[in-house]
């Protein structure tokens, strides 16, 4: 993973990951950043569900805006870019691709379910 700055404004970045099983939670809270996940190696689906700020990402052909609410997926075995302009956090879901076993990954990655429509009904 490659991170830029955005503005020239101190950088920060803290995630508390915890284990259970062959799942990893927890939460994330950062600053204006970029980041790529331009070299990915392991096999993970990651489930971010946004809690403050809004955030840019970008996996395949897919783009997308989530806000306070929204539930994003990425691939970590594909390039992505997540971008955000002002502080943010969320809680993130980590799940082995094994764990799903889905047919199609292409079908999940860089999707976001938005919580003002899709979690309501």
């Amino acid at each position: 993973m490659r991170i830029e700055r955005r503005k020239n404004k101190p950088f920060f970045a803290r995630a508390d990951i915890y284990e259970f099983d062959n799942l990893q939670f927890g939460m994330v809270h950062a600053a204006e950043q970029r980041a790529f996940l331009d070299h990915p190696e392991k096999e993970l689906y990651m489930v971010n569900l946004q809690l403050t700020g809004t955030s840019l990402g970008v996996q395949g052909k897919r783009r997308w805006i989530t806000t306070p609410g929204d539930i994003d997926i990425l691939d970590s075995s594909k390039p992505a870019e997540l971008g955000m302009d002002e502080e943010c956090s969320s809680f993130v879901l980590i799940i082995p691709h094994p764990m799903l076993n889905l047919p199609n990954r292409d079908q999940v990655s860089g999707m976001c379910l938005q919580g003002r429509t899709a979690l309501e009904r």
